[in-house]
């Protein structure tokens, strides 16, 4: 166990979290989206959604998912999860995308996120880009 010590230069809880401070990086256009269901109801209804819409996937490991997302096809995907599936079970399934060409590692279990929260951020990307670009301004 790794125990994280007092810190001598200030820093407490009360500071800003560097997560919550900075926008999300982009999202790789092409790579595999890895999706870890919770239940075998919903890895059945996944397998069906990915087979019915001629996505190429496989099971890598066990209850582990893996969709092949091609340039351009990231919202199709987020399209097809949420209309496919609940609020719930979007919230239930883990997942994270890696580069096309890259290998998942255990460095990637950092960037995994719910279902629900990837594609809110693909359907979101216009205002993401809105931000990267300085394009809003705040009045008070």
């Amino acid at each position: 166990m790794i125990v994280d010590g007092p810190r001598e230069s200030g820093e407490g809880l009360m500071n800003g979290c560097n997560r919550c401070e900075n926008l999300p990086p982009d999202l790789p256009e092409a790579g595999l989206l890895y999706v870890a269901p919770p239940t075998a109801y919903t890895r059945g209804r996944l397998r069906r959604l990915f087979w019915e819409s001629g996505l190429p996937f496989g099971d890598p490991a066990g209850d582990v998912l893996a969709v092949e997302v091609v340039s351009e096809g990231l919202r199709g995907l987020s399209s097809l999860l949420s209309d496919g599936l609940s609020e719930m079970e979007l919230r239930g399934c883990k997942a994270v995308l890696i580069e096309k060409n890259a290998t998942f590692g255990l460095g990637m279990l950092s960037r995994m996120q719910d279902l629900a929260t990837l594609t809110a951020t693909v359907s979101g990307g216009w205002l993401l880009d809105m931000m990267r670009e300085d394009r809003l301004t705040v009045h008070f």
